[in-house]
């Protein structure tokens, strides 16, 4: 089975980073066929851009070669993960440009029916599990609410393109956590990578939004 991981920081030797490095080596430890997608070298590159413009939604697709090439990483790979900060209480614009551009009609999910009889949405990730990681300056969540950002990519993206197992982790106020609580967390995703292809199912404590201490 293959894993995808898009990780999304401009500094190569961020916690983002680490924590990509991590599930890479878990789920290569694990046997799995790995993928990684750094989008601040992609964008650097020349190779991606994140504006999604009005003749790829016109067209419902993108003639883009690099958009092509990660749509097809999608629907191919059993696991995706996603690894960023929170800026402005979302993720950094090129990971946005990411999901605009690449999940799109036909990749992630599509419309079933006519105008005439009503049109139903079909998720084409189905059987997927996900795996979304987020550092974050903010201290903690809200008591017994779930993170907003949480619920941005549980409900809005990976559950209305189909995908059925999603764990969230977020490590708050990263910017304050110390070297020794970094590594430990950083160690703790390599092991979660071997937790989410070695399952049948994800773990309990994963489904519920946390990674095991």
């Amino acid at each position: 089975m293959k894993a995808l991981v898009v990780w999304c920081h401009p500094d190569p030797v961020s916690l983002t980073a680490a924590a990509a490095a991590s599930l890479v080596s878990g789920f290569g430890s694990a046997g799995f066929s790995t993928r990684a997608v750094d989008l601040y070298r992609e964008a650097a590159e020349g190779r991606f851009d994140p504006v999604l413009a009005k003749d790829e939604i016109d067209r419902r697709m993108s003639f883009d070669s690099t958009v092509q090439s990660w749509g097809s990483l999608v629907r191919e790979s059993g696991v995706l993960c996603f690894v960023h900060p929170e800026w402005w209480g979302g993720p950094p614009a090129l990971l946005k440009g990411f999901v605009d551009r690449v999940f799109s009609s036909g990749t992630a999910y599509e419309w079933t029916g006519d105008d005439s009889g009503g049109r139903e949405r079909v998720g084409l990730l189905a059987g997927k599990r996900a795996l979304v990681v987020i550092s974050t300056d903010r201290e903690s969540p809200e008591d017994g609410k779930e993170d907003p950002l949480a619920v941005i990519w549980r409900e809005r993206i990976l559950s209305w393109c189909g995908v059925g197992e999603v764990a969230i982790e977020i490590l708050y106020d990263a910017r304050n956590a110390g070297w020794e609580a970094r590594s430990r967390w950083i160690e703790r995703l390599s092991g979660i990578a071997g937790s989410l292809v070695g399952e049948k199912n994800v773990p309990p404590d994963l489904a519920s939004g946390r990674l095991p201490s």
